[in-house]
């Protein structure tokens, strides 16, 4: 079935105007046919033709007929549009728009045998047609990406393709691009709720596939299309409509216009691979460094604007899941663009073997520490605002002067964010001047010593509520948490005070040490922490 829609797309001339009617664009087309200027004027109408007129044969037929009349006994026939070269008049739009009949107003210069030609041929056969007019938008796109026209330009050709509004949005749901067809205006509120909406759309379809999403609050549909290149996710370009007015012209400019923005966002990121590269190697060779405050990676530092002779501090960006790699490039585009509107002097390199960012900031004047927490915070906002449904984490390190306290502090943001990953806690952002004796234990990870070390302290109580079922381990955990205060133990255990006494008896006696010895109560303490980190 040929739709008006599919002839506004495939067949009419471009600069085509609609007068009324935008919402009967869906009704089908049986038939192209244009007016005579002599009698008949149309062969026998069955309903369903596109009309096609020229105002001068019109006058040439009947000087007295005027435009709002024919649209009249036209729309009692049941055409489905009307088509005019010329003036049209108020009163024929108004008329065409209280009988709700499409009018189009074609543009100066028009021949209607071609017009007419063209839409017969897209009803006969409209396959080829869109396949046609699919060949006719890349070859546009193409031309334009050549010319180096912006995301917007883009938008704003497929807008007019499609006829319909068209976003471009980022991994993180962030709007690249957008336009209307016509230089219509754009939704304000409709694109602030399609950023979260579009996130959560790209965590949530896995697949490269195209798909129907309802837009926020009923506002319409959308026909998303995922941004993909070699398998390699760039974000999601959107044809969007009210109702369910999406046809396949429209998914077809979305799809083609998907593949124009993959080659484009593919590019720039071709363009920052070098520079990644750069700045990874120069993380490197600062860590490497046997003299590290030497002139020549103080100059390389320059190159970014970053001064490693003067106060600065460091941070990791990780989550608790991996993040896929375009993700983690477009969190770290984030940050930097943060840091820059801070006027922070900054060097961000996402580490693709971690899967986290690690970022560097020259601090001003005022307390280091208390701005350098300002900062983290600032920056898990603003990612955490991006991506709603991941769990991100910062590791900030303490704050030092020149090359040999940078190093120290991005080896100490790294032991942060490590341990906020593994105790899985609260606080999204971990200082490391907060971890107190997790700085000691953290470097032990992994070896045998911390696990000998809990063997032979909470080892033999974990064992024996593994046998029993009991919760001796986590009732001793309480009375450590609440200083060793018997009332308020059983208070948050919800147990009788006689109860948790005959429990800490079992405990003493399994553990075999008396719980009132201060340097047994430190080791077991000590036990708990290393639990965590087991």
């Amino acid at each position: 079935m040929t739709t008006l829609a599919d002839l506004l797309r495939l067949a009419l001339p471009q600069g085509t105007h609609l007068l009324a009617g935008q919402e009967h664009l869906q009704r089908a087309v049986s038939w192209a046919i244009s007016l005579r200027p002599s009698p008949p004027a149309f062969p026998h109408l069955n309903g369903g033709e596109l009309i096609l007129m020229d105002l001068a044969d019109l006058a040439l037929l009947d000087p007295s007929l005027s435009l709002a009349r024919v649209i009249a006994d036209l729309a009692a026939v049941r055409v489905a549009a009307i088509a005019v070269l010329g003036t049209v008049d108020e009163e024929a739009v108004s008329v065409a728009s209280q009988l709700h009949s499409p009018l189009f107003a074609l543009p100066v210069g028009s021949r209607l045998t071609d017009v007419e030609r063209e839409a017969i041929r897209v009803i006969v056969n409209r396959q080829a047609q869109l396949e046609r007019f699919a060949s006719q938008v890349t070859h546009e796109l193409t031309n334009l990406l050549v010319s180096g026209a912006s995301l917007d330009q883009v938008a704003q050709t497929l807008a007019r393709h499609a006829n319909c509004t068209i976003t471009v949005h980022g991994l993180l749901g962030d709007l690249l691009a957008a336009a209307a067809p016509g230089g219509r205006g754009l939704d304000e509120g409709l694109l602030a709720d399609l950023h979260t909406e579009t996130a959560r759309l790209l965590q949530e379809q896995p697949g490269e596939a195209s798909f129907l999403a309802a837009l926020p609050n009923q506002r319409g549909s959308r026909w998303v299309t995922i941004i993909t290149s070699n398998h390699q996710r760039y974000g999601a370009l959107s044809a969007i409509a009210p109702g369910n007015d999406l046809d396949d012209v429209a998914k077809l400019v979305a799809e083609r216009g998907a593949l124009t923005c993959a080659l484009e966002l593919g590019r720039r990121q071709t363009i920052s691979a070098g520079e990644l590269n750069r700045r990874r190697q120069f993380i490197r060779d600062l860590l490497a460094a046997p003299e590290p405050g030497a002139i020549s990676l103080a100059q390389r530092g320059l190159q970014w604007s970053f001064e490693l002779d003067r106060r600065q501090v460091s941070f990791y960006i990780g989550s608790d899941q991996p993040i896929p790699m375009p993700l983690l490039h477009r969190c770290a585009q984030l940050v930097e663009e943060e840091l820059t509107q801070r006027r922070v002097s900054n060097l961000v390199t996402p580490e693709e073997e971690t899967g986290d960012i690690l970022v560097l900031c020259g601090l001003g004047p005022g307390k280091p520490a208390r701005r350098g927490r300002r900062l983290a915070k600032a920056l898990h906002d603003r990612l955490a605002a991006q991506l709603p449904t991941v769990t991100l984490r910062v590791g900030v390190g303490r704050s030092a002067d020149g090359a040999v306290g940078l190093i120290q502090s991005i080896n100490e943001a790294a032991q942060a964010l490590q341990l906020s990953k593994r105790i899985r806690g609260t606080d999204p952002v971990s200082y490391y001047g907060d971890m107190g004796l997790f700085r000691l234990l953290l470097p032990l990870q992994g070896s045998d010593v911390l696990r000998k070390f809990y063997d032979e302290t909470l080892g033999a109580l974990a064992a024996y509520d593994a046998r029993q079922q009991a919760s001796l381990v986590e009732t001793l955990a309480a009375y450590f948490a609440h200083h060793g205060n018997l009332s308020r133990t059983a208070e948050a255990l919800f147990l009788h005070r006689n109860t948790l006494l005959y429990r800490m008896e079992r405990i003493a006696a399994i553990i075999g040490h008396d719980l009132n010895d201060p340097e047994m109560r430190l080791l077991l303490q000590v036990a708990f922490k290393v639990q965590q980190l087991l």
